[in-house]
């Protein structure tokens, strides 16, 4: 996605969503990684939690609970048990 496009898609989430919204489903971890980095660098701040099977989930729900987080970006693994535990709003 060119660089100007996702500062509006950016902004848009920042100013319309309050909890978690947009789900991102990679098939690898360092695609996550590198999502996550390209987002956040966008951003200027940290909006995307990267979510991957190699973490700990406890870690990233401390992560997710202390800071708000609109955008996940993950593999679908860990995507699928953050919903099955209800994880994600």
């Amino acid at each position: 996605m060119e660089i100007e496009l996702r500062r509006q898609a950016l902004a848009c989430v920042e100013k319309n969503i309050t909890e978690v919204q947009v789900v991102i489903v990679v098939l690898t971890r360092e695609l996550a990684f590198k999502i996550a980095r390209q987002l956040n660098e966008d951003a200027g701040e940290i909006r995307c939690l990267p979510c991957v099977n190699d973490r700990q989930f406890e870690l990233q729900l401390n992560e997710m609970r202390k800071q708000h987080f609109a955008i996940v970006v993950g593999t679908l693994g860990r995507i699928d048990l953050f919903l099955y535990r209800n994880v994600l709003s």
